[in-house]
């Protein structure tokens, strides 16, 4: 589960400035502010990053046909706005290391 993620950095000319926090009640804040509507997301998903998709699927562990629904706080690109994203993940088949 998403602790915090803090986004520091440009998009294009424009100053990027984000700190989104979990607390251990599940409560969500961004900047600070206290986002109720965010409460019930366990992960936070990058929408200009797919690698965020694996905190769920790493957490869920799903056997393969198995489906699962996951609430995560969503940061909107390029906007760097966050919203609730509900998501169903399928495993269609394991991983394979080599």
């Amino acid at each position: 589960m998403t602790r915090q993620c803090v986004l520091r950095g440009y998009v294009g000319s424009d100053v990027v400035d984000l700190d989104a926090a979990r607390d251990r009640s599940g409560e969500w804040s961004v900047n600070g502010v206290s986002r109720a509507e965010l409460t019930g997301c366990e992960d936070i998903d990058l929408g200009f990053s797919p690698a965020t998709n694996l905190l769920p699927l790493r957490r869920l562990k799903l056997s393969i046909g198995a489906t699962a629904p996951v609430r995560a706080a969503w940061v909107r690109f390029p906007e760097l706005t966050i919203e609730v994203l509900e998501q169903v993940y399928t495993a269609y088949t394991r991983s394979v290391s080599i």
